[in-house]
This record gives structure tokens, C-alpha cells and sequence, in this order.
């Protein structure tokens, strides 16, 4: 994906040396999603680019934090079962070897 999204960087920086627009430029590539295509024409309107940028940025960074928070929280109960089942069967081994001496005790 990085290398798609740095080529449409390199295209709509050509085509604003040309004379186009920073959204009219990103819009063509149909790389980036349509949010943050809107808030950066309201951006580029309003004189207020800067600003709609950060708040793009912003909003990201929120989804992406949401997406890790779930994806920890499904991996805590996942890694706790696994760690039972090792310690389990860690059990289970000591306990037999324990048993297969006493068996061989009392013969």
C-alpha cells in the first residue's frame, strides 16, 4: 500500500506544479478516502488547509487507536487460554511422571 500511496503523492504533486488543485489532484489518484477528500476541499476553500489536515490526521489516528484497542482486547482472552493450556499440560506431565514413580515403587 505504500508504494501506491507515494506514487499518487508524486502524481498530485505534479499536477498542482501544473496548476491543478490539491483535492482535484488527490481525487484522481482514488487513493485516499472520501472524508478525508472533503475536509481537505472544505480545507483548500476556507484558506483553513492546515487546519483540515490536522483534524484528517486526528480522526485517523482515533480509528486506528479503536482498531488496536479491539484487537488487544481479543487477544488477552486468546493468549490467557493459551497460557492455561500450556501450564495445564505442564501439570498434567509432572503429575504423570509422579505417578509412573510410585507405580514403579510399590512393583
Amino acid at each position: 500500500a505504500l508504494p501506491i500511496l507515494t506514487q499518487a503523492v508524486h502524481t498530485c504533486a505534479a499536477q498542482m506544479r501544473e496548476g491543478g488543485t490539491l483535492v482535484g489532484s488527490l481525487v484522481r489518484s482514488g487513493v485516499f478516502p472520501e472524508l478525508s477528500l472533503r475536509l481537505i476541499a472544505v480545507g483548500e476553500q476556507t484558506g483553513q488547509l492546515e487546519t483540515m489536515l490536522a483534524r484528517v490526521a486526528e480522526i485517523y489516528e482515533a480509528v486506528l487507536q479503536r482498531q488496536l484497542q479491539r484487537v488487544t482486547s481479543l487477544l488477552t482472552p486468546i493468549l490467557t487460554v493459551c497460557i492455561g493450556l500450556v501450564v495445564g499440560g505442564l501439570l498434567l506431565s509432572v503429575m504423570g511422571a509422579i505417578v509412573s514413580v510410585n507405580d514403579l515403587a510399590l512393583q
